[in-house]
């Protein structure tokens, strides 16, 4: 009974200490904010510095307040001072190269702020002081990404600080995309598909996105071209590929030559050396690549639709297979077969 009578007591003296202590740090920074009232006047406040001031800076001997001398130094150099509270970023296989060389203060103020995490600015200001070619590109681009300006910004796809992907991104790239391309998603006049889902119910994807994510195809801040397309790809149902600026997105990836008019060796889609692309895209109202082909995925080798929009109908897109070759029939015309090699 003495003995837990004693712990009782100590604990209330521990309690009076700290209590003590506390006060004494409330009128320590009361006092400091006698003269320094601005610096945590902002709605976001840098906890420290709403207990006490005394958590980052010590007294170096010096007269205070003087006008000769600073009185008060940081108790330790940055960016170890901020590393005793947060955790240290600095290391990993992709690091904001601010953090890498520890100059926290690039993005945060230290005492208050008017923005949540003490940064200077919100996303993507605070992003575009140092990254201006992308602001430059997002106020003169016709197509910006709507995650810039909304919601968490920039955040939404980059780590701030260290991550385990390339480019400070969130996640592997594709993942990162599907987490908002999973649904149909319709913005001003333009419409997009639910991608996550192509992607889940086909069976042949593009090998532009195995190879190289989405953003072989697509820029993910602002592009020139409608759904942020890094080159000229049509929208509508027929294209003139005579001149192949027209469809300089696929020529990319794919070779020109591919629609040369005569060829034995560069498409199987061919009647004898008759090369059947040139046949469908060389005209005035020649067929866009998605007139047969899905552009992420497809049900069918090389990514053959079952069937496909024309105007407001869904048309039926029948190909069959053949060994030398194969047929195909649509609304366009009849059964219509080829062969590679003709008897």
């Amino acid at each position: 009974m003495k003995k837990f009578c004693t712990g009782i007591l100590l604990l209330g003296l521990l309690f009076t200490v700290l209590q003590s202590g506390a006060q004494d740090k409330k009128k320590e920074t009361a006092k400091c904010l006698e003269c320094h009232k601005k610096v945590n006047e902002n709605p976001f406040v840098h906890k420290p510095s709403g207990r006490s001031c005394l958590t980052c800076h010590e007294s170096n001997g010096k007269p205070h307040p003087s006008d000769k001398a600073e009185g008060f130094k940081l108790t330790e150099k940055l960016p170890a001072l901020c590393y005793q509270c947060h955790d240290d970023m600095s290391e990993g296989k992709s690091v904001h190269p601010p953090v890498k060389r520890g100059f926290c203060l690039d993005c945060h103020e230290v005492h208050s702020s008017k923005n949540q995490k003490l940064t200077f600015a919100a996303s993507p200001e605070v992003c575009f002081f140092c990254h201006s070619e992308l602001e430059k590109k997002a106020d003169n681009s016709g197509h910006v990404h709507s995650a810039i300006r909304e919601g968490n910004s920039c955040l939404t796809c980059h780590s701030p600080h260290m991550a385990s992907q390339p480019r400070l991104l969130q996640a592997e790239e594709k993942e990162l995309c599907l987490q908002c391309h999973d649904k149909v998603i319709r913005k001003d006049s333009l419409g997009f598909r639910n991608i996550k889902k192509e992607l889940e119910i086909n069976r042949f994807i593009h090998g532009a996105i195995e190879k190289n994510g989405c953003s072989g195809c697509h820029d993910p801040h602002a592009a020139t071209d409608s759904k942020l397309l890094k080159a000229a790809f049509p929208q509508g149902t027929y294209v003139n590929a005579k001149d192949k600026q027209n469809v300089a997105l696929c020529f990319k990836c794919h070779d020109p030559a591919l629609l040369e008019k005569k060829t034995t060796t560069l498409t199987s889609f061919r009647n004898g050396e008759q090369n059947l692309h040139f046949k469908h895209t060389y005209k005035f109202k020649g067929r866009n690549c998605t007139n047969c082909h899905g552009i992420h995925a497809g049900p069918n080798q090389f990514m053959l639709l079952d069937e496909v929009k024309f105007g407001n109908w869904m048309m039926p897109l029948k190909y069959t297979r053949t060994e030398q070759g194969g047929s195909c029939i649509t609304a366009c015309h009849a059964v219509k077969s080829y062969a590679r090699t003709i008897q």
